[in-house]
């Protein structure tokens, strides 16, 4: 529940200093249809839980994330639809990641702001390292996930083609079950993540 509501506060927060920006800002003729391309940078907030017969155990993490997007948008009157694709490249405890989801955009239009929900798919692969105690061995496994992707943000058309957005999105990764290579053990594992990031489109309109 933490890494929701951590969510919500990080959106008001977003919310609040565009909102600001656009009432110091020169009018500018906002038109969201069309496609778009971008990129952002921010935060991620993850969480893991592992359960097995004996065993309740959960971490957390705060890493950096960057990464790109891809979507096309339709305005109809103030009311915004779209589909939109993202791959973001985050720092895990073992190194990097890849994490490419695709979602559906939604959102309400007023003069040069725009501010929008998501929903859609999100997929992950996890890199697990394995070491026996007593040998001092060491064996990989990969486990794929693949999740829930909720969120929204605002986001600002500065200029006729660039858009300024900031954006949370929550994703609830599905529980896979993990073997140990090395002693043959099983767990259940469950991560979920928060990011929160700011980022920058360039609209073909």
């Amino acid at each position: 529940m933490t890494i929701v509501v951590r969510g919500l506060v990080v959106a008001a927060l977003i919310a609040a200093g565009l909102g600001t920006a656009v009432a110091e800002h020169v009018d500018h003729p906002a038109i969201w249809s069309g496609f778009y391309v971008g990129a952002d940078a921010g935060g991620v907030h993850t969480h893991v839980v592992r359960t097995a017969t004996a065993l309740n155990v959960s971490t957390d993490a705060d890493r950096w994330d960057i990464g790109g997007h891809i979507g096309y948008s339709r305005q109809f009157d103030q009311f915004v639809i779209g589909l939109e694709g993202d791959l973001d490249h985050r720092a895990t405890g073992t190194g990097t990641g890849l994490l490419p989801s695709v979602r559906a955009r939604f959102g309400y239009a007023t003069g040069p702001m725009l501010f929008y929900g998501i929903v859609g798919a999100a997929f992950t692969n996890s890199r697990i390292t394995f070491t026996n105690v007593t040998t001092g061995a060491t064996a990989e496994t990969r486990v794929h996930h693949s999740g829930l992707a909720l969120g929204g943000g605002a986001e600002w058309k500065a200029w006729k083609n660039i858009g300024l957005r900031g954006e949370v999105t929550y994703i609830a990764f599905d529980k896979q079950t993990v073997t140990s290579p090395l002693s043959g053990s099983v767990y259940e594992r469950q991560p979920e993540a928060l990011f929160y990031r700011l980022g920058v489109s360039y609209y073909f309109n």
